[in-house]
């Protein structure tokens, strides 16, 4: 049932190529750009070898080997989670850089404040709060994921002395799973 499953996600490294495409064309600051782009890579090594574990478990490729595969495909998927976490820090430390300014702004306001400058003020900061909360979800969903990442790794045996048992993975899994659906919920 699983490799059914993971035959739907066959040729999403091209997913990721296009973001990659994007990225490159956008305005972004070189630092952030580098880091995003690295982070999209490390995501379309994780489908390339995802997608080559289940072809040959699926016998479709002889040859290879399939723990191999799947080692490699989760050690790209805990990079790219990982990457995907500096990068929401990132956004998180430039949206209360935006909310720092517009306190003090607000703050060092010499004039009577009228209405207009309010209601500019509320939905600016209304923006920063809605930027820093999605990023504090992104994170969250980042480290629910990376505990099923690491565990097929074996990497809390090896630097913790304890494995996550199947529960602990199904809830990092399914708070994953329900970020995510509240994010692409408007």
């Amino acid at each position: 049932m699983s490799v059914a499953r993971k035959l739907f996600r066959l040729f999403k490294s091209f997913n990721e190529y296009v973001k990659i495409i994007e990225i490159q064309k956008g305005k972004l600051p070189d630092f952030e750009k580098n880091l995003a782009i690295i982070t999209r890579i490390a995501f379309m090594f994780y489908w390339l070898f995802d997608n080559l574990s289940v072809l040959i478990k699926v016998k479709f490729l002889n040859g290879l080997d399939f723990k191999q595969m799947n080692r490699r495909a989760s050690k790209c998927w805990l990079t790219g989670i990982w990457l995907s976490i500096v990068c929401a820090l990132v956004e998180l430390y430039k949206a209360s850089n935006r909310q720092s300014k517009l306190l003090l702004s607000k703050a060092n306001a010499t004039s009577v404040d009228n209405k207009d400058s309010n209601g500019e003020f509320d939905s600016a900061m209304k923006a920063v709060r809605a930027a820093k909360r999605t990023q504090v979800l992104n994170i969250i969903k980042n480290l629910g994921d990376s505990i099923t990442a690491s565990q097929s790794l074996g990497y809390p045996e090896k630097y913790f002395g304890f494995n996550f048992n199947e529960g602990t993975v199904g809830c990092g899994g399914l708070l994953s799973s329900a970020i995510t659906c509240f994010q692409l919920y408007k």
